[in-house]
């Protein structure tokens, strides 16, 4: 119940759907970015989070006319996730 109470404070209503997202991190990834503890890594979260949802995984529009797909739009529905 415990999510459920924090999805609720954050504007979530019984029955609304719910989207989860979930990366997994190992230690060899995380040394590339220069983190080696868990003080390191907690300290860094936002700017890892930044980076797997905007960098390594996004939904994006697509755009018929550019085949480089690195330049199409993001979605405006991954952008409110």
């Amino acid at each position: 119940m415990h999510m459920y109470d924090l999805w609720q404070a954050a504007g979530w209503f019984p029955g609304d759907k719910v989207w989860r997202a979930e990366f997994q991190l190992r230690r060899f990834c995380l040394a590339q970015f220069g983190l080696h503890t868990v003080s390191q890594v907690l300290g860094a979260i936002g700017s890892l989070w930044g980076y797997l949802t905007a960098d390594w995984l996004r939904l994006v529009s697509a755009d018929g006319g550019d085949s480089n797909r690195a330049r199409w739009a993001t979605h405006p529905l991954w952008e409110r996730l």
